[in-house]
């Protein structure tokens, strides 16, 4: 009697054993590896090359321009979206002085400009006019600046090749353009007033056109001044 249940003692003592083992070897399997091992799960910063700095016209109390019920300000704000975003496919790293509908002032502005390491300030807006029929994109430069003016006239220019109805490139006093110390334009993308220009303003496609010009002018620009 004595043996027999010594017998089964050691029998349900190999059954743990046993089962403790298939345990082990089941949690090793399935166990998560060690956090040193595993691949990073995070995108990799992208390397940016050149950066600029992007300024959407008016914003917050200061709508601009008003044309059945747009304002200037929501569409500079896309429009320099779009021009950001495609720097950014060309290596471009680009600050926009409002990501979203805030009064910023236009010191403001010069102040962001003036104490980055921007290598341009590109400002973007939407003009009018009393006459309807007046339509077109226009680039300003501050007078003197040679580099502003290369960059403003090769905006005329990849505008042009785009399809895009233009008027011209030429000297002007506004203030983003005078007080910032990079290189800077501002660029009038077409008239608010104009019943067929503010119809092609407020499309994407067209939008999207506009930001391809813009972006291809300051790469080219970049290029060619390294």
């Amino acid at each position: 009697m004595k043996r027999r249940v010594i017998l089964e003692v050691s029998v349900a003592l190999a059954c743990v054993m046993v089962c403790l083992a298939v345990w082990l070897f089941a949690s090793m399997l399935t166990a998560p590896e060690p956090i040193a091992e595993r691949e990073s799960e995070t995108e990799p910063e992208p390397e940016y090359t050149h950066f600029v700095i992007l300024d959407p016209g008016h914003g917050g109390e200061y709508p601009g321009c008003i044309r059945g019920g747009v304002e200037e300000k929501a569409l500079t704000l896309e429009i320099c979206t779009r021009i950001r975003d495609k720097l950014r496919e060309s290596a471009v790293d680009a600050l926009m002085t409002r990501e979203t509908d805030v009064t910023v002032t236009l010191d403001e502005r010069c102040e962001i400009a003036n104490a980055s390491e921007a290598e341009l300030f590109v400002s973007v807006h939407v003009n009018s006019y009393p006459e309807e029929a007046i339509a077109g994109l226009e680039s300003y430069f501050y007078k003197g600046s040679e580099s502003g003016k290369a960059l403003s006239d090769s905006v005329l220019a990849h505008a042009e090749s785009a399809g895009i109805r233009t008027r011209y490139s030429r000297e002007g006093n506004y203030q983003v353009i005078r007080d910032t110390k990079v290189p800077a334009i501002l660029v009038e993308t077409g008239y608010m007033t104009n019943p067929a220009e503010l119809e092609l303003l407020m499309s994407a496609d067209y939008q999207d056109k506009l930001a391809e010009a813009i972006a291809g002018a300051i790469v080219e620009y970049l290029g060619s001044a390294e």
